[in-house]
């Protein structure tokens, strides 16, 4: 039977490989639809996409509904806003499969080289588990990192914006030189330029702003959008100074973030420390011990 098998296993990786190439280029044509999403989703092993988008549809799609998943909607609407969520859950399922499929692949092309037991099948599984797990967690972190992205951005936005109303300009006007003259590579210029073209395309202003305000759900982006809200609906003389006093709160968070990051970046420097340490003690102490044991 071992045998048998030995002789069969390359037969069956090559028909992998064959089945994963076929379905690769039967699917780029179905997967052109959602490349804008990917490409903003930041996918991994991007190239295996229209294979995982075929996978999903045909197959875990019948056993796996990510809309069931409150958590996951919530997070994709956070990060990606509501109105692409659906692509941007198909992309997010479309990865978890293509993880997957990639490990799969990976576990049979190296039992062509060793000897396969239960052993090495529990641990291909356990690291199919781990990666679908690593896909859920990569979105808080992305969120986190964006958030924060967001609150260093701001404050400079804000003091911008009123310098600008200051000097004549109105809000709108303000907003709009500030977002063309800066790159939209960082998630608060892409919001604000999405707000841009929503107005443009007939949105109200209102309501432009505060689907802007639901998209960050971050609370001084909320305070933000409350004074330039109540701004549009009344009018008030002390715009400039609410925005200024908005502007000295987010740059006192900006400083919170930045210390954080720099917390962060400190412990993950002591695990290299230690094994450096380690490293060391070993580099002197190892003479010391073969002398003694002479």
């Amino acid at each position: 039977m071992t045998v048998i098998f030995a002789v069969f296993k390359p037969i069956l990786v090559l028909l992998f490989t064959a089945f994963l190439t076929i379905i690769s280029f039967v699917g780029w044509k179905k997967a052109e639809y959602l490349m804008s999403a990917v490409r903003i989703y930041d996918f991994k092993l991007s190239f295996l996409m229209p294979a995982g988008l075929l996978l999903t549809a045909k197959l875990v799609l019948r056993f796996y509904n990510p809309n069931t998943n409150p958590r996951l909607r919530n997070l994709i609407s956070k990060l990606y806003g509501a109105s692409s969520m659906d692509d941007f859950l198909m992309v997010h399922t479309i990865q978890k499969t293509v993880l997957v499929t990639a490990l799969l692949f990976f576990a049979a092309a190296l039992s062509l080289a060793i000897e396969v037991d239960y052993v090495f099948i529990i641990f291909v599984l356990t690291l199919a588990i781990l990666s679908l797990i690593w896909a859920d967690r990569n979105l808080d972190f992305k969120l986190k990192l964006r958030n924060q992205k967001i609150l260093i951005e701001l404050p400079e936005f804000i003091n911008k914006v009123a310098l600008l109303v200051n000097a004549g300009l109105t809000f709108n006007a303000a907003v709009n030189k500030i977002v063309t003259e800066k790159a939209d590579s960082e998630p608060l210029y892409k919001e604000l330029n999405f707000v841009v073209r929503e107005i443009k395309n007939g949105s109200g202003i209102n309501k432009a702003y505060e689907d802007f305000a639901l998209r960050c759900r971050i609370p001084e982006v909320t305070r933000f959008v409350a004074a330039v809200v109540q701004n549009i609906n009344r009018g008030s003389s002390d715009f400039v100074l609410a925005l200024k006093l908005i502007a000295q709160e987010t740059w006192e968070k900006r400083k919170d973030v930045a210390k954080t990051q720099g917390e962060e970046a400190s412990s993950k420097l002591v695990f290299p420390m230690v094994m450096i340490f380690i490293a060391v003690a070993i580099i002197v102490l190892a003479p010391a011990v073969m002398t003694m044991s002479m």
